[in-house]
């Protein structure tokens, strides 16, 4: 007895540490390498903590700092870094516009300087992925669709699904794109007559229905009551992931029965099971005209032949599309409306440009491609008010880039919209709106042409661009040939950063005025 108490005892022991090792390794010495190898080549970064790394310093400097508050008619710069990125531009202003810091276990390298920029922007090889520890993190939102996956399978991937996403593609769309918003039109109209007039609209909640249908309508051929239900399940998840603090990085946390993660683990399984009756009535009941839905049902036999992986394939896409499809443009509208009504005479100009060349009719493909001074102002606004404030990349593989090297592991982010703000590559004017700059299209807006990055850049940029594009083109289109669009006195301007979002913190509203 006393033997086999010593041998299990034995055991226990050794696998305790054998664990300890581990958890000392992960969190310990290979952040420590990895910091070792960037310290050589001059590198440097604010010192980390055990566990924490710097999140306590960055959770506690974003604490400190006030809120960006604006009232009508006195904003002379839309500078909201000191509100969004608080601590990076601190520590870029300390260490340079390459440093690193942790967090938890992880090694980030800030990337904001344009030569490495640059290097990532034409770099098409595969040791540069997603990040495994946001793999691991949204895992259960986006599975292992095209956005999330790397190496050979991303690559296999993308040239499945890209040419649902082309150009042609998307002219197709554009009716069912004005489909869809002229009932939030005509809901505008008469909610400004009801108010004599000129209403206060808080169009968050109807900016999020909209290009929810619009995608239901143009990916799915359903309507936003028909996805209602998938919506809002991974609006709830979404929001359960993103908030799961400190827990995020701790291995081995996400497996644990906790009560959130057991709703995450529910959420998931009828997410997936209500989008797989989506997928099974459109193979049951094919559509002669090729949807997003219907080019990914026939696409997917390319991509493996196996059955439960076909089914897979399509639903990880749908979840990407239905959540990734709409949460950008959304927010880019917003920004894009609150520009035009605080800079009226650009406001004046897009009304004038839309009305002589769409006229009388409803925007379609060709209409759309001819609104230059439209797609200026829309690209400012992406620039000024990026809605998604970085990129995240980690280092797959031992590579190169720029000079510099970049270990296996070591974690990159590229601080958008500090990268949209540098006066070094925008020039003195960087926080000012000023469409202008975009007159000669991208190439000629900036020094450093690849530091354009709404959509990302190189091998992985957004395949939604070209649809994104379209509905904001569309939509701004219909609103500036109707209203006249004022900032609400009741609006308090507030950029802040959310689920790696740029969203105003309380909501967005716009004084309209039916033309």
């Amino acid at each position: 007895m006393a033997t086999l108490v010593a041998v299990c005892f034995s055991f226990f022991l050794v696998l305790i540490c054998s664990w300890a090792f581990h958890f000392y390794n992960v969190m310990v010495l290979k952040p420590r390498r990895i910091r070792e190898k960037l310290r050589k080549q001059g590198i440097k970064g604010p010192q980390p903590s055990f566990f924490y790394g710097n999140l306590l310093e960055l959770n506690g400097l974003q604490k400190k700092e006030k809120k960006d508050e604006m009232k009508e008619g006195e904003i002379k710069s839309h500078n909201h870094l000191h509100a969004t990125y608080p601590v990076i531009q601190a520590w870029t202003q300390q260490y340079g516009k390459i440093f690193t810091y942790s967090l938890g276990k992880t090694v980030v390298l800030n990337v904001a300087h344009p030569e490495l920029l640059k290097a990532f922007n034409t770099h098409t090889g595969l040791e540069l992925g997603k990040s495994e520890q946001e793999r691991k993190i949204w895992k259960a939102m986006f599975g292992d669709s095209v956005v999330w996956t790397n190496g050979s399978t991303w690559h296999s991937q993308r040239k499945v699904v890209q040419p649902t996403f082309a150009p042609e593609k998307v002219k197709v769309m554009v009716d069912r794109i004005v489909e869809s918003t002229l009932p939030l039109m005509k809901s505008w109209e008469e909610r400004i007559h009801s108010e004599g007039g000129v209403a206060d609209i808080k169009i968050d909640e109807d900016l999020l229905k909209l290009f929810a249908d619009v995608i239901s309508r143009a990916c799915f051929g359903s309507t936003y009551a028909q996805g209602e239900i998938i919506y809002s399940m991974l609006q709830e998840l979404l929001g359960l992931i993103a908030n799961r603090g400190f827990t995020t990085g701790v291995p081995g946390w996400s497996y644990l029965p906790t009560k959130r993660n057991m709703r995450i683990w529910r959420l998931e399984k009828e997410i997936d099971l209500s989008i797989m009756k989506v997928v099974e009535d459109r193979k049951k009941h094919p559509t002669p005209e090729k949807d997003f839905l219907q080019s990914l049902v026939d696409a997917a036999s390319i991509y493996n032949t196996e059955s439960k992986s076909n089914t897979r394939f399509i639903v990880d896409n749908c979840k990407t599309i239905y959540l990734g499809g709409h949460a950008t443009t959304v927010v880019a509208t917003k920004w894009t409306l609150y520009l035009l009504a605080v800079h009226q005479d650009w406001q004046a100009q897009c009304r004038e440009e839309v009305l002589e060349v769409c006229g009388d009719r409803y925007p379609d493909a060709t209409s759309c491609n001819k609104l230059k001074m439209l797609t200026m102002v829309i690209y400012e606004s992406l620039r000024v008010y990026s809605p998604p404030t970085h990129v995240v990349r980690e280092a797959l593989e031992d590579m190169n880039a720029a000079g510099i090297f970049l270990p296996k592991g070591l974690t990159m982010l590229i601080p958008m919209s500090m990268v949209h703000h540098d006066p070094d590559i925008w020039g003195p004017d960087a926080h000012e709106f000023k469409p202008e700059r975009f007159a000669n299209g991208i190439m000629s807006a900036c020094k450093y042409p690849h530091t354009f990055l709404p959509f990302g850049s190189g091998a992985r940029i957004c395949l939604g661009e070209h649809l994104a594009m379209a509905q904001l083109r569309v939509v701004l289109s219909l609103i500036l040939s109707k209203f006249s669009l004022t900032v609400s006195p009741n609006y308090q301007h507030s950029p802040m950063s959310r689920y790696w979002i740029m969203i105003p913190k309380y909501g967005m509203e716009i004084r309209m005025k039916k033309l």
